[in-house]
């Protein structure tokens, strides 16, 4: 397994307990209209501490969790939705199949995988994909929380965190 350097620039501030970017329009303009997000892992106890820890930020909606992709992309129809937050590593169908299968559906919607295993070859194949992050679930809540916001105000084409 590769190394890979944080994505994140340091010119992030804190601001009230929360890790914001320092323009203020895009504080603005997230606090206004709260991004919505699945959740999609099977690990029910990582589905409900993500969106515990998610749910508490005042930018961010979980609107509905699923324990396969499966599920999501038959659903996906019904959620309005901004963000897909996935794990790679799934029986039944794959992060990378549940995102095609979102992506046919809904082209606008922003995917960010998550897993514990950060390869060359799975960056890669997310960039190719049209995938919009890939977060190390070593990461901190806090940086996958800017993660979620930086794809949501479109701020890179493809966010990365190790």
């Amino acid at each position: 397994m590769e190394e890979f350097p944080s994505a994140f620039s340091q010119s992030f501030i804190k601001f009230k307990g929360q890790y914001c970017s320092s323009l203020q329009h895009d504080k603005n303009h997230i606090m206004n209209k709260p991004m919505r997000v699945i959740l999609i892992d099977d690990h029910e106890m990582v589905l409900q501490g993500l969106t515990a820890l998610l749910s508490s930020q005042p930018y961010i909606k979980v609107v509905k969790t699923y324990s396969n992709g499966n599920d999501a992309i038959n659903e996906i129809n019904s959620t309005e939705i901004d963000i897909v937050l996935s794990d790679i590593n799934m029986p039944v169908i794959n992060g990378f199949d549940t995102a095609s299968g979102i992506l046919k559906i809904k082209p606008q919607t922003k995917v960010v995988l998550l897993s514990m295993e950060i390869s060359k070859a799975y960056i890669q194949k997310a960039k190719a994909e049209g995938i919009k992050g890939y977060v190390s679930k070593r990461a901190p809540i806090e940086d996958l929380c800017e993660t979620l916001k930086n794809v949501y105000l479109e701020k890179q084409p493809f966010e990365l965190l190790c």
